[in-house]
């Protein structure tokens, strides 16, 4: 096992080997059709999706929740369909606009 080095301040800098973050570890799962049983759809209209959306957040699931779905679904989809991803991240800024996302 390699040495530590001591860096300013005295702290001990860990060697590549003792690293505490796993690698290849996801940072998120999302599932597929998480919003499609409220009528979510990205190929409808932008009242209907607004609609869709407002009946997840009457149906108990969390605000904040929502907003990273929509989120991780743009963040996806930004260097592969922009105008897919330009659409998710209006309807999560949507979201914030939302009052139970204020509310929370």
């Amino acid at each position: 096992m390699a040495k530590s080095k001591t860096v300013r301040n005295g702290r001990k800098k860990r060697s590549l080997n003792n690293r505490r973050t796993k690698k290849n570890k996801p940072l998120f799962v999302l599932e597929k059709g998480g919003l499609i049983k409220y009528g979510y759809h990205a190929d409808i209209s932008e009242n209907d999706r607004h609609q869709a959306l407002s009946r997840a957040l009457a149906d108990s699931v969390k605000p904040l929740s929502l907003y990273r779905k929509l989120n991780a679904l743009y963040v996806l989809n930004k260097n592969q369909n922009r105008a897919l991803a330009k659409l998710y991240r209006k309807d999560a800024n949507w979201i914030k606009d939302t009052p139970e996302y204020m509310a929370r």
